[in-house]
């Protein structure tokens, strides 16, 4: 399944900061707030933390389909092109997501592998 950018990252991420926008106005006049509302913003708080976890395990299976691509195909080639040249190779591009993500190795590996076992 390719992602096509316009398709599903513009209306996720418009969606998010509209939820994000929503809670931290509420939050902005919390002595107004009644104690229902309070529970309501916890489980809008909840439903950004799972919009962007479900994007961003998106956006991870996606660079993963495409690095295995870019992989097979540069293999398949007699010489170097540096316009089809793998960026990062399948076997490190947990690393890179660690440091995109600022996190351990260890995490940008597992946060990857489940990103993919949730793509299957």
């Amino acid at each position: 399944l390719r992602m096509d950018q316009s398709a599903l990252a513009k209306p996720a991420r418009l969606h998010l900061q509209s939820l994000v926008a929503e809670c931290a106005a509420t939050l902005a006049s919390v002595d107004e707030v009644t104690d229902h509302q309070l529970r309501m913003l916890l489980q809008q708080t909840e439903q950004v933390i799972n919009s962007a976890t479900a994007v961003q395990a998106a956006t991870l299976a996606e660079m993963a389909d495409r690095a295995v691509e870019s992989s097979t195909a540069v293999a398949g080639r007699d010489t170097f092109d540096p316009l089809h040249a793998v960026l990062v190779s399948p076997e490190f591009l947990g690393d890179e997501v660690a440091l995109l993500l600022g996190c351990s190795a260890v995490s940008g590996h597992r946060r990857l592998e489940a990103a993919k076992a949730a793509a299957k």
